[in-house]
């Protein structure tokens, strides 16, 4: 046989395919043998495509590759021990190219050959070439074909290209392919393999992969476990509020018509939209009905919570962090890569996988900017699209924001193709949901047939609501002696029947809203009309209707969780949230409430009429609890006089009440500012100082030449409340002042949706944190101080050996916050690697690159390493406490910004951090504040 100049033909792909990583098997210069174990052990690390330049034969019928060997130049390797060994990969290659005479086969004998072999092993596409090939074919052939590849991974017009490329003196049929894909497109982005294979170490990305297998059996293992863990009898055979998860799904009845249904759904697209009105029970469906019928159909779910970030979710839910830490690449491999990877993991043992993702609600309200959807939606796509990925994906969200969906429409146009609508419980569901349950106990129990019968007429209102059905049934369970089997209509009514369970519930419910009880009770009496009848209100009319009671922020947040605990209903119309009680069993008590509200405003009124006579006679202050009860009652009390508003002002100023809400009213009422606040302004008391410097924006104007001094007080809670107050005074005078003032600040740049940011110029330094435990004698210092005072030398060093906790306490202290990665990230600007560019600069930073032996000033590389919106010393130096939680692990924080005894790599931004533990103290952790100005904090 003819020799092969295997150099002559490594150097030819290695032109074509640029500057992609080339590994070459030719026993040469030191370079393994191409032995069947040595392109094994290539393939195990990952290898995108595998060129094969051998000779080849058919013998009886079976395809032979002559590959070397130790001790042989040449031995025959059987087509299926090949196609073995690449079945046998965690990850095959997506392209395998056989360069090899009749390794193809020819006439009948094609189709046991080792291309189509290849392909249905799982290898996306077999290039093989066909009877006796020429090697100056080849030789023409491949750097053209491999050229036109990587530009974008379309595999039909590579091979297209090449094949034009040859010329009518050579065979062109001779190149023939397999495929799997059905665009003919191998891959869509190769960046974020060059990332990977750039940022990452060989062996670190084995190791993932090996964590990702290692994730997914055990993941398998959790489904089993649950199952099976819900073969024993309950001891409670329903589940009040709580959804019904998988350990659930032998007591789960009624919804077997919506879980078959959804199964269809799921048959037809690779995406499908579940959605139903609050309270009709999704959560309980998917876990407890979809996900056991799905494994029992040799099909894997994974099912994740939308939170704010579906992306991560997923990922936490595949990689937990109590299986312990995953490498560090989880962060920038996508969520498709991921996929592909679970599937590598376990394709011999299902078929498909289905990737459900609940309260995909949550991530709307969360992320209300246009570019975080579409960075959702784009991931998504890529998974859908991945013709190489057996994957469905399933979104449930409740109705009222299904129509927030046309925002993914344009990346994914088939969201509303494949819907499925849950409604309540029909009759004959509820009735399977009520009884059923009670027949797996022993002894069985049973409801007598009066007590059914009036269940349902009490429960039914254009359907059964699970939620309802759930806690009524839940209290009647609790009611039953041990000793009885039947559950009669004396139970029901010692309860007070379904109306009393549910007034009970809504106490309860009320009741875990602590402080803003008052507020949720204001908001459910809204809703109801004059007549005493349900009526349904816009949020900006309950806005109104709650004038200063509390900000539209809170009132949002309160309606939200009364929704959850199914009190409220809430419909979009024309964009707009819209709310109305859930039931009409509320109204009786909350008329009661209504008349309640007439003894509220007498007591509110007599203790600030007795408080006004101490105050007048001995110069008492009211006491918090008095200030308290009076501010429950303030959207009651309609006629304060002036000497009322100014003591409720005097109080708050003191005790650190609500001080605006009476600054606002003081205002109103004509109080004269000036010698109430400047004794305050011009004290040495910090905290009456802050807050008076806070009620100054009342004052306008006339306030600036105070707020002006204050930007540059050295105590930050000083700072923010001038901040805050120029902010909301918001003249042009008062923006300017404010422009110009900012020292240790930066405002960053406003984001649609998002309240205005404001973050700390520089990290915390060893002087601030001094000033804080002289202020705070109580807070532990650092490891290796000594005391409260800093070591000499360091003022203007960032300070570390602080724990997320101490960071914690330094912000309550400071009135401000650790910012979320997300505000983290706004800091450093966004399509950018570095605060300075894309490029890594080791004269604009402190990473292990500069050689510094520690920490350097905060100010050392201003202005060179600033962000865009003047932000210093992001990148590297110590890395900065966050205040976001490992999912699933509130002991665990993220830290972000990497560290002087860091490589470059965890000091660029889009490197999404490290967790550690929140009593954690590192010489190489330190902390940033940040502080946002919320849209009803920029009026006065």
């Amino acid at each position: 046989m003819p020799p092969i100049d295997t150099a002559q033909e490594a150097a030819r792909i290695r032109s074509a395919l640029g500057d992609l990583t080339v590994i070459t098997l030719d026993g040469q210069a030191g370079r393994p043998a191409a032995t069947l174990a040595a392109i094994t052990n290539e393939l195990r690390h990952g290898g995108t495509v595998l060129t094969v330049i051998c000779h080849g034969a058919m013998v009886r019928g079976e395809p032979f590759l002559w590959l070397e060997q130790p001790g042989a130049r040449y031995t025959p390797v059987s087509g299926a021990a090949f196609v073995q060994m690449i079945a046998q990969l965690a990850r095959p290659p997506l392209l395998i190219v056989i360069v090899a005479c009749q390794s193809a086969g020819t006439d009948a004998a094609v189709w046991q050959a080792i291309g189509p072999q290849l392909a249905r092993g799982g290898v996306a596409a077999v290039l093989a070439m066909q009877g006796n090939v020429p090697i100056a074919t080849v030789q023409l052939l491949l750097p053209s074909f491999f050229r036109e590849l990587r530009r974008d991974g379309v595999i039909d017009r590579a091979i297209a290209v090449a094949r034009s490329a040859l010329g009518p003196s050579h065979p062109w049929w001779m190149p023939i392919l397999w495929t799997r894909v059905r665009d003919g497109r191998l891959w869509r982005d190769e960046r974020a393999q060059r990332q990977l294979s750039q940022q990452f170490t060989r062996d670190a990305i084995e190791a993932f992969r090996d964590r990702v297998a290692l994730a997914v059996q055990a993941h398998e293992l959790a489904l089993q476990d649950a199952l099976r863990s819900g073969d024993h009898e309950p001891r409670q055979p329903y589940k009040f509020l709580y959804s019904f998860t998988l350990e659930d799904s032998a007591r789960f009845f009624g919804r077997e018509r919506a879980i078959q249904g959804l199964m269809q759904q799921l048959r037809t697209g690779r995406l499908t939209v579940l959605q139903a009105p609050s309270g009709t029970g999704k959560s309980s469906l998917l876990q407890a009905g979809l996900v056991p019928q799905l494994v029992a159909s040799h099909v894997l779910p994974v099912f994740a919570r939308a939170n704010d970030n579906p992306i991560t979710a997923i990922k936490q839910v595949l990689l937990p962090p109590s299986g312990g830490p995953a490498p560090g690449m989880l962060d920038v491999v996508d969520l498709a890569e991921l996929l592909g990877l679970v599937w590598a993991a376990t394709r011999r043992t299902y078929q498909r996988l289905v990737l459900i993702i609940d309260q995909f609600e949550e991530f709307f309200v969360a992320t209300p900017e246009v570019a975080g959807r579409r960075a959702l939606a784009d991931a998504l796509a890529a998974c859908i699209e991945d013709p190489n990925l057996p994957l469905h994906v399933l979104l449930s969200i409740r109705s009222d924001y299904f129509a927030d969906l046309t925002y993914f429409q344009t990346r994914l146009p088939g969201i509303y193709h494949n819907v499925y609508r849950l409604d309540p419980l029909t009759r004959s569901e509820a009735v399977a949901a009520i009884t059923r349950p009670l027949d797996q106990l022993d002894p069985p129990r049973r409801y007598a047939p009066a007590l059914l019968d009036q269940l349902l007429v009490d429960l039914d209102h254009a359907g059964v609501e699970p939620p309802q059905l759930q806690i009524v049934c839940t209290r009647l369970f609790e009611r039953i002696a041990p000793q009885e089997v039947e559950i009669g209509l004396a139970h029901y009514h010692t309860l007070g029947g379904a109306v009393g369970v549910l007034r009970d519930y809504l106490h309860a419910a009320i009741d875990r809203l602590g402080t803003r009880r008052p507020l949720a009770r204001t908001l459910l009496t809204a809703l109801v009309s004059p007549e005493g009848t349900r009526q349904t209100c816009a949020i900006h009319e309950l806005e109104e209707i709650l004038g200063e009671q509390a900000p539209p922020p809170e009132i949002a947040a309160v309606l939200e969780t009364l929704v959850a605990a199914r009190l409220l209903r809430r419909d979009e119309q024309n964009g707009i949230g819209h709310y109305e009680l859930a039931h009409d069993y509320m109204l009786g008590e909350i008329r009661s409430w209504m008349a309640q509200e007439d003894a509220a405003i007498r007591l509110a009124r007599d203790t600030l009429r007795q408080g006004v006579s101490r105050w007048q006679a001995h110069g008492w202050l009211l006491e918090s609890r008095d200030s308290a009860l009076i501010y429950q009652a303030r959207h009651l009390l309609t006629d304060i006089r002036p000497i009322e508003a100014e003591l409720l002002l005097r109080s708050s100023l003191a005790s650190g009440g609500t001080v605006m809400f009476w600054a606002r009213l003081a205002q109103r009422r004509g109080v004269d500012f000036w010698p109430i606040m400047r004794p305050l302004v011009d004290g040495a008391d910090v905290a009456p100082r802050a807050r008076a410097l806070g009620v100054l924006a009342v004052l306008g104007d006339e306030a600036l030449p105070n707020l002006q001094a204050a930007l540059t007080d050295p105590l930050p809670m000083i700072r923010t409340s001038a901040i805050r107050a120029l902010e909301q005074i918001a003249t042009p005078a008062a923006l300017a002042t404010l422009r110009d003032g900012l020292r240790d600040e930066v405002q960053l740049p406003d984001t649609d949706g998002m309240p205005r940011l404001y973050i700390d110029r520089y990290p915390v330094t060893y002087a601030d944190y001094t000033r804080f435990l002289v202020a705070c004698p109580e807070q532990t210092p650092p490891d290796d101080w000594g005391g409260p005072i800093a070591p000499r030398g360091y003022a203007r060093h960032p300070v570390v050996g602080v724990s997320w906790e101490d960071a914690q306490a330094y912000a309550r202290w400071a009135g401000r916050h650790l910012p979320s990665w997300a505000e983290w990230a706004r800091a450093g600007g966004s399509d950018r690697r570095y605060p300075w560019g894309d490029d890594f600069d080791a004269t604009r930073c402190t990473t292990r690159e500069s050689g510094t032996p520690g920490t350097t000033p905060v100010d050392a590389h201003t202005p060179e390493g600033d962000s865009p919106s003047g932000v210093a010393d992001l990148a590297g130096n110590v890395w900065e406490w966050l205040a976001d939680a490992a999912p699933g692990d509130t002991s665990l924080r993220r830290l972000a910004g990497g560290a002087w005894c860091y490589s470059a790599l965890f000091a660029s931004l889009d490197f999404s951090g490290i967790w550690r533990p929140v009593n954690e103290r590192q010489t190489s952790i330190g902390f940033r504040l940040c502080f946002t100005i919320s849209p009803e904090e920029e009026r006065v």
